[in-house]
């Protein structure tokens, strides 16, 4: 996953700073954040303020305190589904996409840095597929293993498991 994105065009693209974020606590008292809430847990809406008191757009605290909690997220253990696996991250892919577009046109992200996310993001979509999955080895199957969990982020799944 390295080759197709740097780790800080991919964190801010991550970012979806006009989206609803959740947090919520698991039995063991870790915090968890998510772009969908938990179905057997209580959560919690964090709101994120879109508007920069400035022309330079700076990411609000809690859309950054989000992404932090994606990439240092302990990973859930999952046993290797790769329809589930492809599903998560595709989900996953399209949610960056989708971010990427509003924070390019929210000024977030230069257009340089658009491109680039897009195009990586784009590629590696293409590249994971349920064939490349099931042959998979190394850390590219510990990231198939990763994913397959729907609380793990492709973020930070590719980030433990760089391919």
């Amino acid at each position: 996953m390295k080759k197709y994105l740097t780790l800080p065009v991919l964190f801010t693209v991550c970012l979806n700073v006009s989206a609803e974020i959740y947090k919520w606590k698991d039995e063991n008292g870790v915090t968890h954040y998510g772009q969908r809430p938990p179905s057997s847990q209580k959560s919690e809406v964090i709101e994120v303020d879109t508007q920069a008191p400035s022309s330079t757009r700076q990411i609000p605290p809690a859309a950054k305190e989000f992404a932090d909690g994606i990439m240092n997220a302990e990973e859930k253990a999952a046993d290797l589904d790769c329809s589930k696996a492809v599903s998560n991250a595709h989900y996953s892919l399209e949610q960056m996409l989708e971010n990427g577009r509003k924070n390019y046109k929210g000024g977030y992200i230069d257009k340089t840095q658009y491109d680039q996310a897009m195009k990586g993001i784009n590629s590696l979509m293409s590249s994971i597929s349920i064939s490349d999955c099931q042959s998979a080895t190394g850390n590219k199957k510990k990231f198939y293993t990763c994913v397959s969990s729907p609380y793990n982020f492709v973020a930070s799944c590719g980030e433990k498991h760089p391919f």
